[in-house]
């Protein structure tokens, strides 16, 4: 009897065998699948699966996972009754609640914390881009971002030299 602490009390009756103390013999039952029971008492008997097992399209008992077992990012798997959940690759969680792993939320994803930021791209994907008025060192952000000229051939006389400011503005100086 399915009795203690995951049970109703009630009796789950091992095939051809039925009723209330599964003392009684039905016909209805004598052709049940693996991991099934006979429900039910006299004419009213069926062939039902076991707990953690479902009817498959033939008709047999089989421990299965269904779409609504684990979250949509997440894995199912089954060993006899048992069913359990894992999260995809690039989400985190217990199976029935995945959510992506965002690599921004940790140092800065990796990127140079004083010259960028990171930008989530997908679920555990990321990438670095540079702050306002900054462009990438080496052509690439992960690598940090320098401030960006704003100095050109005409912006100060040739007597002068330009530099570039914090406010990212051009100054010229006299030499």
């Amino acid at each position: 009897c399915n009795s203690g602490s995951d049970g109703d009390g009630q009796c789950l009756c091992q095939p051809p065998y039925s009723g209330p103390r599964c003392d009684q013999v039905s016909s209805k039952c004598s052709h049940c699948s693996s991991y099934s029971h006979c429900n039910g008492d006299g004419e009213a008997t069926s062939c039902e699966c076991l707990p953690g097992y479902r009817k498959t399209a033939e008709g047999t008992c089989t421990g299965v996972c269904s779409a609504g077992d684990c979250d949509a990012n997440g894995q199912c798997s089954s060993e006899g009754a048992k069913i359990s959940c894992s999260c995809k690759q690039g989400y985190e969680g217990n199976g029935k609640v995945c959510i992506p792993i965002n690599p921004c939320s940790k140092d800065n994803g990796g990127c140079p914390s004083n010259s960028t930021y990171c930008v989530l791209k997908g679920p555990d994907k990321s990438s670095c881009e540079c702050m306002l008025g900054l462009s990438p060192i080496g052509g690439s952000a992960e690598s940090g971002c320098q401030l960006v000229s704003a100095c050109g051939e005409d912006t100060c006389h040739s007597t002068a030299v330009c530099r570039t400011g914090l406010d990212g503005r051009a100054r010229c100086d006299c030499t």
